[in-house]
Formats: structure tokens, sequence, C-alpha cells
């Protein structure tokens, strides 16, 4: 079946992408953390909760699918961590959100940010589009790159650019570029990309620096 055969536009409704994690993928991922099970052990987990989610989401007449972004552990942090240069670590605090704190979570940018052809995300997306059935879109979900822009509200912190805002956004723009392109080639028709990041542009005041390290 050709990628082209799977493709019906324009369609009347969609979904955002994400969807709560299921209870046994939840305890599968504390399982390995724990080393109580292996990696492939909690990857079929995954797969066995994808297949039945893209079931339901085409049961419900949906067109467009997701993996309901179940291999990850962040919405945002796993694609960046995937990119060459960056890295996931762990801060001294979460996020604050309405006066609660999440989970602790940031990216350290050590390296030239690069496109990396080994990303974990381009697996992930050629197992969903190999479940999807004729007719229906298997849909990827990655961060804007404007997420990955140096900030410390963010916990997204540059170790290696030092204020060198073209030289960041020339290797972060090239970057995006081949990642999207290497999506097109395995069959991805259908990008959406998420930029939840405006707040944080608003709140900078006259004369903020637009590198924060």
């Amino acid at each position: 079946m050709t990628v082209a055969a799977k493709i019906k536009y324009p369609n009347r409704y969609d979904i955002v992408g994400s969807f709560l994690r299921p209870e046994k993928l939840k305890q599968a991922r504390d399982e390995y953390h724990a080393h109580q099970i292996s990696r492939d052990a909690l990857t079929q987990v995954g797969n066995s909760e994808i297949n039945r989610l893209v079931k339901k989401e085409v049961e419900l007449g949906l067109t467009d699918v997701t993996s309901g972004e179940f291999r990850r552990s962040w919405w945002h942090l796993d694609f960046l961590d995937g990119l060459s240069g960056a890295h996931f670590f762990t801060p001294d605090h979460g996020f604050i959100f309405n006066g609660q704190e999440t989970r602790r979570g940031g990216i350290k940018i050590t390296n030239k940010i690069a496109y990396n052809p080994n990303h974990p995300f381009f697996d992930d997306f050629a197992y969903l589009n190999g479940i999807v059935p004729e007719g229906i879109t298997a849909k990827q979900t990655i961060p804007s790159p404007s997420v990955l822009f140096p900030n410390k509200d963010a916990e997204i912190y540059d170790d290696y650019y030092k204020n060198d805002l073209n030289a960041f956004l020339e290797d972060e723009i090239k970057a995006y570029q081949q990642t999207v392109q290497h999506f097109y080639d395995i069959g991805c028709r259908y990008l959406q990309i998420d930029d939840t990041s405006w707040g944080i542009w608003a709140s900078f005041s006259k004369g903020a620096p637009l590198i924060q390290t």
C-alpha cells in the first residue's frame, strides 16, 4: 500500500494527539525504571496499548490517528533530548502550574544542535504507520523549535552557544529541516508542530536578553 493511498484530506475533525497514559503502561514504566522488566518488555506493553488506542480512534471515526504519545515521558523533552547536542537533565525543582510543582526535567545544550538520524521518534512513527488501516493517516507530533529556545523559566539552558543567537538559530533550523525530511522519507504526511511557548515570550520585559543561560 502506498502512503498516498492512506490519506484522505481535508478532514472535518481532528485531535491534538496526546492521551492519558493507561495504567498498564504507567505500571510497566515504573517497573522498567525499577529494573524489574526489560526495555523490550516495556516496548511490548507500549505496542499493545498503542494498538488498542489506534483501534479505538478508528472506531470513533477519526481519519487522523496518533499513538497517544505513549512512548514519551514528556510532551517535549523526549524529542529535544533526541537531537544531537541537547541532553535531558534533572533540575532542582519542577515547573510550577497553579501552585503545583510538576516532575523535574530540563534540557542542557552542551554541543552543536544537529539532526540525529537515530532519533527514537523515527522508529516510533514507523511502528504507528505500520498499524494504521487503509484510509487512515498516522499523525506525528513534535515540539516547535521555539521550545528549545534557552530560557531558565522553561529549564532550557545553553552551555554551548554562549548567547550567539545567529549560530544557535542556524544550527537549530538545519536540524529541524533534516528531521522533518526524515519523517517525510519514512512516510509521514501529517506532522503537527506544537508551540506552547508564547506565554514565556510574552512575559519577557523590554530589554531582557534573547538567550538566558
